[in-house]
Protein backbone atom coordinates (compact mmCIF):
# COMPACT_ATOMS: atom_id res chain seq x y z
CA UNK A 1 0.00 0.00 0.00
CA UNK A 2 3.07 2.26 -0.36
CA UNK A 3 6.43 2.88 -1.92
CA UNK A 4 9.01 1.37 -0.77
CA UNK A 5 11.28 2.00 -3.46
CA UNK A 6 12.03 1.55 -7.32
CA UNK A 7 13.46 -0.80 -9.65
CA UNK A 8 15.30 -0.41 -12.94
CA UNK A 9 14.91 -3.38 -15.63
CA UNK A 10 16.42 -3.06 -19.01
CA UNK A 11 14.81 -5.24 -22.00
CA UNK A 12 17.59 -7.17 -23.81
CA UNK A 13 17.96 -9.83 -26.56
CA UNK A 14 21.00 -12.07 -26.79
CA UNK A 15 20.54 -14.90 -29.74
CA UNK A 16 16.93 -14.18 -29.95
CA UNK A 17 16.76 -14.84 -25.97
CA UNK A 18 15.24 -11.98 -24.52
CA UNK A 19 15.31 -11.14 -20.87
CA UNK A 20 15.42 -8.50 -18.37
CA UNK A 21 18.27 -6.94 -16.52
CA UNK A 22 18.25 -5.53 -13.22
CA UNK A 23 19.85 -2.36 -13.57
CA UNK A 24 19.48 -0.07 -10.49
CA UNK A 25 17.08 -0.31 -7.35
CA UNK A 26 16.44 3.25 -5.34
CA UNK A 27 15.43 1.83 -1.84
CA UNK A 28 15.70 4.27 1.03
CA UNK A 29 15.36 1.15 3.47
CA UNK A 30 17.95 -1.73 3.21
CA UNK A 31 15.43 -4.32 4.43
CA UNK A 32 13.06 -3.57 1.66
CA UNK A 33 15.79 -4.48 -0.35
CA UNK A 34 14.34 -8.32 -0.75
CA UNK A 35 10.78 -6.89 -1.17
CA UNK A 36 11.64 -4.86 -4.57
CA UNK A 37 13.95 -7.69 -5.91
CA UNK A 38 11.25 -10.21 -5.51
CA UNK A 39 8.40 -7.55 -7.17
CA UNK A 40 10.97 -7.62 -10.17
CA UNK A 41 11.02 -11.73 -10.23
CA UNK A 42 7.29 -11.03 -9.91
CA UNK A 43 7.24 -8.92 -13.26
CA UNK A 44 9.70 -11.15 -14.65
CA UNK A 45 7.07 -14.13 -14.59
CA UNK A 46 4.33 -12.13 -15.47
CA UNK A 47 6.08 -10.59 -18.90
CA UNK A 48 6.86 -14.07 -20.07
CA UNK A 49 10.68 -13.28 -19.43
CA UNK A 50 12.58 -16.50 -19.30
CA UNK A 51 15.17 -15.19 -16.78
CA UNK A 52 16.24 -11.80 -15.10
CA UNK A 53 19.82 -11.17 -14.77
CA UNK A 54 21.46 -9.52 -11.88
CA UNK A 55 25.04 -9.09 -10.00
CA UNK A 56 25.09 -11.63 -6.65
CA UNK A 57 24.21 -9.02 -3.58
CA UNK A 58 25.67 -9.19 -0.40
CA UNK A 59 22.17 -9.05 1.07
CA UNK A 60 21.09 -12.71 0.92
CA UNK A 61 18.62 -12.59 -1.64
CA UNK A 62 16.96 -15.49 -2.34
CA UNK A 63 17.61 -16.98 -5.85
CA UNK A 64 15.28 -18.39 -7.74
CA UNK A 65 14.60 -20.61 -10.98
CA UNK A 66 13.92 -16.86 -12.78
CA UNK A 67 16.91 -15.18 -11.29
CA UNK A 68 20.45 -15.50 -13.15
CA UNK A 69 23.10 -13.83 -10.77
CA UNK A 70 26.47 -12.97 -11.54
CA UNK A 71 29.35 -12.45 -9.42
CA UNK A 72 30.37 -8.88 -8.75
CA UNK A 73 33.93 -8.53 -9.06
CA UNK A 74 34.98 -5.26 -9.00
CA UNK A 75 37.77 -4.24 -7.03
CA UNK A 76 37.73 -0.59 -6.24
CA UNK A 77 40.76 1.44 -5.27
CA UNK A 78 39.74 2.92 -1.90
CA UNK A 79 41.27 5.83 0.00
CA UNK A 80 40.19 6.66 3.48
CA UNK A 81 40.72 9.61 5.63
CA UNK A 82 43.39 7.31 7.28
CA UNK A 83 45.01 3.95 7.35
CA UNK A 84 42.45 2.44 9.39
CA UNK A 85 39.86 3.81 7.55
CA UNK A 86 41.06 2.68 4.13
CA UNK A 87 41.26 -0.99 5.61
CA UNK A 88 37.62 -0.44 6.32
CA UNK A 89 36.82 0.65 3.22
CA UNK A 90 38.62 -1.79 1.46
CA UNK A 91 36.42 -4.85 3.48
CA UNK A 92 33.54 -3.00 2.50
CA UNK A 93 30.69 -4.54 0.14
CA UNK A 94 29.14 -2.16 -2.06
CA UNK A 95 26.79 -4.03 -3.91
CA UNK A 96 27.00 -2.53 -7.37
CA UNK A 97 23.94 -3.23 -9.85
CA UNK A 98 24.48 -3.41 -13.48
CA UNK A 99 23.83 0.12 -13.93
CA UNK A 100 26.48 1.22 -11.67
CA UNK A 101 28.93 0.32 -13.88
CA UNK A 102 28.73 3.04 -16.44
CA UNK A 103 31.63 5.04 -14.55
CA UNK A 104 34.28 1.85 -14.97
Amino acid sequence: DRKIGYAVLLSNKKKGLKFLMLTDIVCPNSQDMTIVVDACKKYTTRHFYPFMMMFDLATGLKKGLTTFSIINRFNFLVKGKNQDDTMMLSKTNFNLFLGDTDFI
